[in-house]
Formats: C-alpha cells, structure tokens, sequence
C-alpha cells in the first residue's frame, strides 16, 4: 500500500528584511559658510556624516553576511 498521496509538504517563503534604520538616507548636513573660515568645520561634520553613514552600510553588510 502506498499512502505517497496523503503526505503534504509545505513550502513558505519568508523575506527578510534588513532593519529600517540601516536602510533610511543618510543626512545631509546643510553647509553655512559665509566666509572661507567656516569652511574647515562644515568640512568636518560632512566628513563625519559620510563615515557615519558608511558604518551603517558596513552593518547592513554584515548583517546580510556579505564581506
């Protein structure tokens, strides 16, 4: 007797997401410099902004298991 018939199997697919904080655009600091002197610190923070955002990118790799 062959009961191949009664066996189900179930399938389901499961999408992951990576979590909404890795994935939002990262800032965009404004630059106010009205003078050549108030460029070197909006300089620095759009430096720190980037590395910012790119440690997100860096978690979000690791996260997914891509090197």
């Amino acid at each position: 007797m062959c009961l191949a018939g009664c066996a189900t199997t179930r399938t389901e697919t499961i999408v992951v997401r990576p979590p909404a904080v890795l994935i939002q655009d990262c800032p965009v600091p404004a630059v106010d410099a009205a003078v050549w002197g108030d460029l070197p610190p909006a300089l620095v923070e759009m430096r720190n902004a980037l590395i910012s955002c790119n440690r997100d990118k860096e978690k979000l790799r690791r996260w997914a298991g891509i090197k």
